[in-house]
């Protein structure tokens, strides 16, 4: 009964007053409920929930508590389950609810999966020429599901900025692969010193001619020599071509190793200088000089289907003059 309106003075009702008495209103400011539901995640933890004033806003949470689902990746928060009805909200956005509200997050492909071939040998081109070809023997390593998604590049562009990194194109790793000399190249308009890729470490970096091509073939001498095709003797099952822009990853059928887009779309930019491989067996082999021309494997979305004769055979010469949509699908050692 008094303005400050503490815990002693309140009255409980009913109140039979034994004499007159003023009543003060207590007023609580309205309290909207914001709850984060991990919508089917196998790991890590939702973020704590948020009691939010009515009429100010909070900062939607990032995924602090590593959320994980297996085969996925958490993408951003919704509120829905299926991300496809209401509001979706990242990381950082600013929210000013008019309700109590629940956050599912969202789960999908996740472009930085890694799948891992095992080592083996397979006979490098052209089904059609048999064991004419050169027989290459590959150790394991792994190999990107997808083709880099722009979404991704820019992520660990920015990582690369934020750690002393002066380059066009940013490869972030457990150990830095490529350098100029002994130092760690950092900076892609330095052309000083001796580029060399040191095998020994394990970070990302650009796989093989060879890898690639094994890859492509399913990770198998059976496998390989199977389809015409990376994965099918249908184009249309498992490439985009004759389109006039990049499509969307992961849309098409896969080979066996689950690899998409082996072929069609972006051309995948491969470690090797062109050079040709000759005949005989070769262990890991990988070309450091010859041509100043790079190869990038697998046609792309420009390509009529009449110019994929056999997968294994087509490749792009690449320069700085290509007019060739060119892309990259990171790899790196198994060990």
């Amino acid at each position: 009964m008094d303005t400050e309106c503490t815990d002693e003075n309140k009255v409980t009702f009913p109140f039979y007053p034994s004499e007159d008495v003023t009543l003060f209103a207590k007023w609580v400011s309205e309290m909207y409920t914001i709850t984060y539901n991990s919508n089917g995640a196998t790991g890590g933890t939702e973020p704590e929930t948020v009691q939010v004033e009515k009429g100010s806003s909070f900062v939607v949470s990032a995924n602090i508590g590593n959320l994980t689902k297996t085969g996925y990746a958490f993408t951003k928060w919704a509120t829905s389950t299926d991300g496809t009805s209401g509001q979706t909200y990242t990381a950082g956005d600013k929210l000013t609810p008019s309700k109590n509200m629940t956050l599912y997050a969202q789960w999908g492909k996740d472009y930085v999966a890694m799948v891992t071939v095992p080592g083996g040998n397979f006979y490098l081109g052209d089904p059609n020429r048999g064991k004419s070809r050169p027989k290459i023997t590959l150790s394991s390593f792994q190999i990107a599901q997808y083709e880099l998604t722009y979404e991704l590049w820019l992520e660990v562009y920015q990582w690369a900025k934020d750690n002393g990194y002066n380059i066009t194109s940013a490869s972030k790793g457990y150990e830095p692969v490529y350098y100029r000399g002994n130092a760690v190249w950092k900076d892609d308009t330095n052309t000083n010193g001796t580029f060399k890729w040191d095998q020994t470490k394990n970070g990302y970096r650009l796989p093989t001619e060879c890898e690639w091509e094994f890859a492509a073939g399913g990770g198998s001498e059976a496998e390989h020599d199977k389809y015409i095709y990376a994965g099918s003797n249908t184009i249309g099952e498992v490439a985009w071509y004759c389109e006039e822009e990049s499509c969307k990853v992961g849309t098409k059928k896969p080979n066996a190793l689950g690899l998409y887009d082996m072929i069609g779309n972006v051309s995948e930019r491969c470690f090797d200088n062109y050079e040709d491989w000759g005949t005989g067996e070769l262990h890991n082999p990988v070309h450091w000089s010859g041509s100043s021309s790079h190869i990038s494997r697998g046609g792309s979305l420009y390509y009529h289907s009449n110019y994929y004769d056999y997968i294994r055979e087509n490749y792009t010469i690449f320069n700085r003059n290509t007019g060739s949509p060119v892309g990259i699908r990171v790899a790196r050692n198994a060990d």
